[in-house]
């Protein structure tokens, strides 16, 4: 039996949070089969070099998943969010390794609107 579930308040170590990810990394791999995650980041620099904004996350299992997503203010309302994930769809290998019936508007019903823009349900 389990010694008990506790709200923990303060933020997990980076062990307690290695714990949880390689746990859910081996079920899914045997739920799904390897997901040959890669990072991603595309950053947005000002005329310094100085990163202002940009986009992070990662691939796996021929997918698109978005951790982050910044745009100074300056940049917003121009369709630089929407392009910028419609390309890196274009980009991502097929979801042929995806389990049956799931489907990005399974894991995210309320797709932020820059991923509906795009195309993302």
């Amino acid at each position: 039996m389990y010694g008990g579930i506790r709200p923990h308040r303060l933020a997990p170590s980076s062990e307690e949070l290695t714990a949880i990810t390689d746990a859910l990394s081996a079920f899914n791999t045997g739920d799904v089969g390897p997901s040959d995650r890669r990072p991603l980041a595309i950053l947005i620099r000002d005329g310094n070099g100085k990163v202002t904004g940009g986009l992070f996350g990662f691939t796996a299992w021929g997918w698109l998943f978005v951790q982050m997503l910044y745009l100074p203010e300056t940049l917003r309302g121009a369709g630089i969010a929407g392009r910028t994930l419609h390309r890196q769809r274009r980009r991502r290998k097929p979801a042929a390794a995806t389990a049956p019936g799931s489907t990005p508007s399974a894991r995210r019903p309320c797709a932020p609107i820059p991923a509906r823009l795009s195309g993302f349900r």
